[in-house]
């Protein structure tokens, strides 16, 4: 594999790797030499055709969970186990629901030059999140490079996701010092959020390791911005792109995968 790269993780739900797929085929167009590489707990969807993809690599199912959260909270804790797999030295993941807008995406490889990890922050108000928990990075779009600082913070976050994961599950969820003054569903809501346990090491006011970290601007992680706002952003990442559900089966075969 090149040095550079594109990763997605997209499990637990068909609509996701929908998702996937289009946010792949918006990447290809803006930078058609960049590989891009899935992983996945279904990887039999793609035994014709890799589709967008220049890898398709396998993810153990987690199972769906006893509810919609834990559902969805497995699916970021394979997010988080998987980033660790990227097969490239500099990697720029990007969440399902995202769209390439510009060809300068592929200048994020540039910032990390002199960085180990490149993110933008969350804003207050517009993240669950953040009002809850206080400052934290979006990780929808995370670029880093691998180096003994990422590795150890990629295998520490998914060691706590892990951890916070099995105290979601229970009834009530588990308590933590850090979240004990939240109710029951914004304490499993924050547990199952992989952006919480990496705010436990890394966040905008936080950097457990002294790891180089470069904060992005808004054009590179742009949350749910107006249809007539796109001029200048990089990385659209709003709620019109996710995929119904229902739709799924529809898309796939569109596509040529069912």
């Amino acid at each position: 594999m090149p040095d550079e790269g594109i990763v997605y993780v997209a499990t637990q739900k068909l609509a996701y790797v929908c998702e996937a797929i289009a946010s792949a085929e918006s990447a290809r167009a803006s930078c058609p030499e960049l590989p891009i590489v899935l992983f996945t707990d279904r990887a039999d969807i793609f035994e014709r055709s890799p589709g967008p993809f220049d890898a398709v690599m396998g993810v153990a199912d987690l199972g769906p969970g006893s509810g919609s959260h834990l559902s969805w909270g497995n699916g970021l804790q394979q997010r988080v186990a998987c980033l660790a797999r990227s097969p490239f030295a500099r990697t720029l993941h990007l969440d399902t629901d995202t769209r390439v807008l510009s060809s300068d995406v592929d200048q994020i490889f540039r910032e990390l030059d002199g960085y180990s990890i490149a993110m933008v922050p969350c804003a207050p108000g517009k993240s669950r999140g953040f009002d809850l928990y206080g400052p934290q990075f979006n990780c929808g779009v995370i670029a880093w490079r691998k180096d003994l600082e990422t590795d150890n913070l990629l295998s520490l976050w998914a060691q706590l996701q892990s951890f916070h994961m099995a105290l979601a599950g229970l009834e009530p969820p588990g308590a933590l010092p850090y979240l004990a003054h939240l109710d029951d569903a914004d304490r499993r809501f924050l547990l199952t959020n992989d952006q919480t346990s990496l705010a436990r090491f890394l966040s905008p006011d936080r950097n457990e390791f002294g790891i180089a970290i470069k904060v992005l601007g808004d054009q590179w992680n742009a949350r749910n911005p107006s249809r007539d706002s796109l001029e200048g952003v990089i990385i659209d990442h709003s709620d019109c792109h996710k995929v119904a559900p229902t739709d799924a089966e529809r898309l796939l075969s569109e596509a040529g995968l069912r």
